[in-house]
C-alpha cells in the first residue's frame, strides 16, 4: 500500500533517481529497529549504528569516497563514544555534509538552538510521532537534492 511518504511519491519524481539512504544512530535498540523497519517498509535504504564513535567511522568512511554517502543522517544526541552534537561537530570539518537530523528526549532548548548553529537540519524532540521523523526525513532529502552542485 502507498503512502505520501514513500520513495515513489511523486514529491520525489525528477529530483531523486534512487533510493534515499538514512544513515541512523541511536543507542536505543529498540527505538532504531522499529524506525529502520519504518524506514525501509517507507522505501528507504538504512544505514544503522549504536554509537557515535560507529557513527563517525562510518561518516568519515562516506567522506573519504570508501563508502556511499548518505541523503539523511539521522543521530540521537546522547550516545555512547561521541554525542549527537560531537558527531555533529566533526562532520562540520566535511567538505559534503548531508542533511542531519537530530533526535533529544532532553527538553532543553538551548540544544535545538546549538545543534542549528552547528549545521544541524533540524531536531527532534523524543516521544516523536513517527509520521513527523518520516515528514523532516523527506523534507531533508528533498532539500540535498535540490542544493546546487558546488563546481
Amino acid at each position: 500500500m502507498a503512502t505520501m511518504r514513500q520513495v515513489e511519491d511523486e514529491r520525489y519524481e525528477g529530483v531523486v533517481d534512487r533510493r534515499p539512504t538514512v544513515f541512523l544512530a541511536d543507542d536505543d535498540d529498540l527505538f532504531r529497529t522499529v524506525l529502520k523497519d519504518e524506514l525501509i517498509a517507507h522505501g528507504y535504504a538504512v544505514e544503522d549504528v549504536s554509537d557515535g564513535a560507529q557513527a563517525l567511522e562510518l561518516l568519515a568512511m562516506a567522506a573519504d569516497g570508501l563508502a556511499a554517502s548518505p541523503d539523511v543522517v539521522v543521530l540521537d544526541v546522547r550516545m555512547p563514544g561521541y554525542s549527537g552534537l560531537g558527531v555533529l561537530n566533526v562532520m562540520r570539518r566535511f567538505a559534503k555534509r548531508p542533511p542531519t537530523l537530530l533526535l533529544t528526549a532532553v527538553p532543553d532548548t538551548s540544544i535545538d538552538v546549538l545543534a542549528r548553529t552547528m549545521g544541524a537540519f533540524g531536531v527532534l524532540h523524543k516521544p516523536v510521532e513517527l509520521d513527523d521523523i518520516l515528514d523532516a526525513i523527506q523534507d531533508a532529502v528533498l532539500s540535498k537534492a535540490r542544493r546546487p552542485t558546488r563546481a
